[in-house]
């Protein structure tokens, strides 16, 4: 049974409930994501990725723009990402102490943030935010290439926060601006 993307908000989830299937016939479906093993191993190790569910483009509703930071120590990634979400507002932030200056001066309504880069790494930074505000922690969104320690494994097992995995499937990217901005 479909359950709702993690990223979305509980007022949503309640709003929309859990009770859709992927094959309904309005298809603003929009926010909900089928929950499926990646890999024959993963089912194994009992690793579960969301993967959006996303109706017709023409029926896909009108989206608020957002303000986005984006953290990566890649600028390859960073660029990349800043043209996949060019409807929304992106600022770029290539360190944890990079972002945490950016969060001092602006608001952003999503954090894209790699889990694991040099210096200030992707959990570090989570908890600096969690520290001077839990409702901006709750808006990161952690990327990861899989490749990560036991220490990352247990964080994104603890935090209630979503994840992309990378290399990006780029419809996830953009359904999880999409329903970000469903719940502004």
């Amino acid at each position: 049974m479909p359950t709702l993307c993690p990223a979305v908000s509980p007022q949503l989830q309640r709003q929309h409930g859990q009770h859709r299937t992927p094959h309904t016939a309005d298809h603003d479906d929009i926010l909900e994501a089928e929950k499926k093993p990646r890999r024959a191993r993963d089912l194994l190790a009992g690793t579960w990725y969301y993967r959006p569910i996303v109706g017709p483009l023409s029926e896909t509703p009108r989206h608020a723009s957002l303000q986005i930071l984006i953290v990566d120590d890649d600028p390859i990634v960073t660029r990349m990402l800043s043209r996949v979400l060019s409807a929304h507002t992106v600022q770029v932030a290539n360190s944890g102490a990079g972002a945490l200056e950016r969060l001092s001066h602006h608001h952003f309504d999503l954090i894209l943030c790699d889990l694991t880069m040099p210096g200030m790494s992707g959990m570090e930074l989570y908890r600096a935010v969690e520290a001077e505000s839990a409702e901006t922690a709750e808006r990161m969104i952690f990327m990861t290439g899989g490749a990560f320690t036991r220490e990352g494994q247990e964080f994104l097992e603890r935090v209630p926060n979503g994840r992309l995995e990378k290399p990006f499937d780029l419809r996830a990217l953009r359904a999880v601006a999409a329903t970000r901005s469903l719940a502004l």
